[in-house]
Formats: C-alpha cells, structure tokens, sequence
C-alpha cells in the first residue's frame, strides 16, 4: 500500500497530558480543504477498504447501478442510524492503521471483515507485536 498524501496533515501535539499529569501521545489533523487532489485521494484510499478497484468493476459489470449508486447502497454505510456509527468507527480504525503503518513504520496487514476491520501491527526492527 503506498502512502497516502494526507498522512502530511497528521501532526503530533505537543503538551497533551491526562488530568494527573501523565502525558499522552496525542495526534490532530490539519487538513487543507482547498486541497482537492489530496482530499480526493484520501477518499480513494478509504473506499479501497471497503472494495477493491478490480472488485468494484467486477461487481458492477451486471447491475444496473452506477459506482456512487453501488458504493452507497451496498457498501460505504451511510448518514443516520447505525450507518453513521459503522462509518465513523471505520474511518477511525483506518486512520489508526494508516498512522501505525505510514508515521510509527509498523507493517499493518490490512483484513475487512463484514462488520470489523482486523488489523495487526509488528515491527521487523524491534520485534513488537499487537
């Protein structure tokens, strides 16, 4: 998987830390909305783990269904209900791959489940596992 243009906008803060003192390894996200290239990628990226391109022409050769009526109807969940919660948790698991995999240089092999993301995290280097 390469690298994605908006792993750029995730900057670690400085300073964070828990009501006790602790700090806490804390990240944000300083997109650029007039970055339309990059917002169009990231949007690719995320909808290649819902499906992949080859997927996605096959699933579409016999279906009276365009791409966005397809991706909308059967697999990106959508506004409201449990779509919203399904979406965000999704989304949020990929950032957190992508930040493990692109920013911390862990290998992230990347499974979709039907309702779960599965990832696992190690590093060749150290040997750390997750």
């Amino acid at each position: 998987m390469n690298r994605p243009n908006y792993i750029e906008w995730i900057i670690e803060e400085q300073g964070v830390v828990f009501n006790d003192g602790v700090p806490l390894n804390s990240y944000k996200i300083t997109y650029d909305i007039s970055d339309e290239e990059t917002l169009s990628q990231w949007a690719l990226h995320i909808r290649r783990h819902y499906i992949q391109d080859n997927e996605l022409e096959e699933s579409l050769k016999d279906l009276p269904y365009s791409e966005e009526e397809y991706l909308k109807t059967y697999k990106i969940p959508q506004r409201g209900g449990q779509g919203s919660v399904s979406r965000s948790a999704d989304i949020t698991e990929i950032l957190v791959a992508d930040m493990l995999q692109f920013l911390m240089n862990y290998e992230v092999p990347r499974i979709k489940q039907p309702y779960a993301t599965l990832y696992i995290t190690f590093s060749i280097g150290d040997w750390v596992f997750h």
